[in-house]
């Protein structure tokens, strides 16, 4: 019995191993495309296998990425120059003979926006003077603020039209690095820049640009640049105006100039001016024209002063 164990026992340990072998070559033989690892004797190095299949797998795909980047990256700079070329495209056509083209190029520059502004600032160093004053003006309609060192340069101009525009561009744009060139340009020898620059300053509101619209105030013999000062101390609202103002009331004879300083003042709404303006409206009640065509504009300016009356009183 002792032998039987001895001879039965290996004998089917082997006979177990042989059909087992069995097994693993007629998977193969019926699966020749799948590898079977289940019996396979590298089946434990499997996992390298396909950690390094997924490393090739991966590299391929970053690389598929990187081709992608590298074609989208020369379709944007394709774009970019074409961009670019139907702005340069659009300059040129601002000086066109033909009116609706011009117009039509300022108004797509206008649209296009920021994107716009570099190239429109650098033609401003070959344009000749209408070019540039329409470009100056486009920059103005655009507001971008990278373009205010162009206008602080453009505002130098030895032409008044440029100056005029870039004053008006300036204003626009409502930056204060702006200040202290549009100050200098309140005393230029154009009288239509001089009348922007004090526009423009009533846009910036700065400290700094009140102190110059009242020294230049009095100093300006113009009617319209005084106007436009006057208008633009009323945006500005300071109570240092308010005296100098109450002085160009008593000094000047202009009517429509005198609204535009009651209009100012109600605006500032300082109280130390109420009885002064009380005075100059009892004085232009009892000043009726004899002309009938002036009563309508009498009428308007006692209505001025005397809302302006009612405002100061009702202030808290």
């Amino acid at each position: 019995m002792k032998i039987f164990k001895k001879i039965i026992a290996p004998l089917g340990l082997i006979i177990i191993i042989n059909i087992l072998f069995l097994y693993y070559i007629y998977s193969l033989a019926n699966n020749p495309g799948k590898k079977d690892t289940s019996f396979s004797p590298i089946a434990i190095d499997s996992p390298k296998e396909e950690r390094k299949e997924e490393a090739i797998e991966s590299a391929g795909q970053v690389n598929l990425l990187s081709s992608q980047e590298k074609n989208g990256g020369f379709k944007d700079a394709i774009t970019s120059l074409e961009s670019e070329e139907k702005i340069k495209s659009l300059i040129a056509d601002l000086g066109n003979d033909d009116f609706e083209i011009s117009q039509e190029a300022a108004d797509k520059l206008t649209a296009l926006g920021k994107e716009a502004v570099p190239l429109l600032c650098q033609g401003l160093e070959s344009a000749d003077i209408p070019l540039k004053g329409q470009i100056v003006f486009i920059l103005g309609r655009i507001g971008d603020k990278e373009a205010i060192p162009a206008l602080l340069s453009a505002i130098k101009d030895e032409n008044a039209y440029i100056r005029r525009n870039s004053a008006e561009a300036l204003g626009k744009i409502k930056d204060e690095q702006a200040v202290f060139e549009l100050s200098l340009t309140l005393f230029d020898k154009d009288i239509s820049a001089r009348q922007k620059a004090a526009w423009a300053l009533g846009e910036l509101n700065h400290p700094y640009g009140v102190g110059s619209l009242l020294d230049k105030i009095q100093d300006e013999k113009e009617m319209r640049v005084k106007t436009a000062i006057v208008n633009s101390l009323g945006k500005l609202k300071d109570n240092r105006a308010v005296k100098i103002l109450l002085y160009e009331l008593k000094t000047y004879g202009d009517q429509l100039y005198k609204d535009a300083l009651i209009n100012s003042l109600t605006k500032i709404n300082d109280t130390s001016a109420l009885p002064e303006i009380v005075e100059y409206t009892d004085m232009l009640k009892k000043d009726k024209p004899a002309e009938n065509m002036l009563m309508l504009q009498w009428e308007k300016s006692i209505n001025i002063a005397e809302n302006a009356i009612i405002i100061m009183q009702t202030s808290p």
